[in-house]
């Protein structure tokens, strides 16, 4: 398919950006209605990373709140609604459950650094469990367990918020859990550059990741095939 014959297009172009196993596996992934779903999370979780002000990130996530149901009559706005509008699979989920994801992220913007790794991943997953579920159902159908899916959305998001370091030192919630930081003797200004602390605390935090990486896959549930890559990637790397 040519991205460059859609009007959503350059949505799922940003999307890709992010990582180069997204834009190898574009290459693979034909599915206009998949392309669009995927491009939209990363529209609602992009405000929890770009650094803006909370009260920017908030009206543009209450905005894809009332955007959000009008999937299912076709009266979206955004080409990216336009988009998932198109695909009857869409009508698997209803309005509260299309919702649910950018109520989520509003959540998100008032968190704080958390205290430790085990409330951190947990918070990561109450985070995405709307996307979980609406990505789980639209794909393999409403009911379907999406425990699976949810950890492993969760692990990402928090892979993300790591690479978006520089920008989330300007906000209140940092990547690094509490007791990470005093372990090592690290405040926020520390973690803005290099040093033998802040390496050997990324390096114990990689480590926790890849373990919950491996539980993952004791988890019951269908994966996606683009999550599944990252996941794939996040691990190796």
């Amino acid at each position: 398919m040519n991205l460059a014959a859609d009007t959503w297009s350059s949505y799922v172009a940003k999307w890709a950006a992010e990582y180069s196993i997204r834009r190898l596996w574009l290459g693979f992934a034909p599915d206009p209605g998949t392309r669009a779903l995927l491009a939209l999370f990363h529209e609602l979780l992009e405000p929890l990373f770009a650094g803006r002000e909370p009260q920017v990130a908030t009206v543009k996530l209450a905005w894809w709140v009332d955007e959000l149901p009008r999937i299912l009559d076709g009266s979206g706005q955004h080409p990216l609604c336009q988009a998932l509008a198109a695909d009857s699979r869409s009508q698997r989920l209803d309005s509260t459950q299309w919702q649910a994801p950018a109520r989520a992220a509003m959540h998100a913007l008032q968190r704080d650094t958390p205290t430790d790794f085990t409330v951190q991943r947990r918070a990561a997953e109450r985070l995405l469990e709307p996307f979980a579920r609406l990505d789980t159902w639209f794909h393999f159908g409403t009911g379907v367990n999406f425990a699976r899916s949810r950890a492993v959305a969760g692990l990402l998001f928090l892979g993300q918020e790591l690479a978006h370091l520089p920008q989330r030192l300007e906000q209140a919630c940092l990547p690094l859990p509490m007791q990470s930081l005093a372990r090592h003797s690290l405040s926020r200004e520390d973690l803005a550059g290099h040093s033998a602390a802040r390496e050997a605390a990324l390096r114990e935090y990689f480590l926790d990741l890849m373990q919950a990486y491996e539980q993952c896959e004791q988890l019951a549930g269908p994966l996606n095939a683009c999550w599944k890559a990252e996941a794939w990637q996040d691990h190796y790397l």
